[in-house]
């Protein structure tokens, strides 16, 4: 199922459009104090849902360039689909400061948006072994530096129930994109350009 038409051209690109502007939401607004009061060396573990926007964008003009590098595509996904469902599961159950209804709506939305955008990268993944590995480590070193040594958003109060379901998913959501992975390379599925 290749989905080339001038429809799903539009929607390719205002994925990216909103990737854009979410990244500099995120890194700005929801992000940007923390940001300056964090060394330049831990920013990839302070503002994570950003980053994972801003790693679509690029993969997005890879894909458009025709450009491949499966194993930047295998991080990305597993990263918008982690931090996607780990913040619409947060802002489900979270019962902290009340925020602004509009930027509840935002955060849910957009972050659910993320995690379903991992589809435009499966079937441009050629899989390999090491990059499950690879996730285990580099989403297990996210983790502790976010929960151990405290570079998680400093916006809302983490409970350890969150912590628990960011370490469930950074185990399984690398398996789930392995298999979606064959799945989708098995069906030849090209979801948008």
């Amino acid at each position: 199922m290749n989905m080339a038409s001038g429809f799903s051209k539009v929607v390719f690109w205002l994925l990216v459009l909103g990737n854009i502007l979410g990244a500099i939401f995120g890194f700005t607004y929801w992000y940007g104090p923390q940001l300056m009061r964090t060394s330049v060396l831990y920013w990839v573990f302070v503002a994570t849902c950003p980053l994972y926007a801003l790693l679509f964008i690029v993969c997005a003009f890879m894909i458009y360039f025709r450009k491949k590098n499966s194993f930047l595509f295998f991080i990305t996904a597993v990263g918008l689909i982690k931090f996607g469902v780990w913040t619409v599961i947060f802002w489900s159950v979270y019962n902290g400061t009340p925020i602004a209804s509009w930027l509840f709506y935002w955060l849910v939305i957009s972050h659910s948006i993320m995690a379903l955008e991992a589809c435009v990268l499966f079937s441009r993944i050629e899989f390999k072994k090491w990059h499950l590995v690879a996730a285990w480590v580099w989403f297990g070193l996210t983790d502790y530096m976010n929960y151990s040594l405290k570079f998680i958003t400093n916006k809302v109060t983490i409970a350890p129930r969150e912590m628990y379901v960011a370490i469930a998913l950074t185990v399984f959501v690398p398996l789930v994109a392995y298999w979606l992975v064959k799945v989708f390379r098995y069906r030849n599925w090209k979801i948008l350009i």
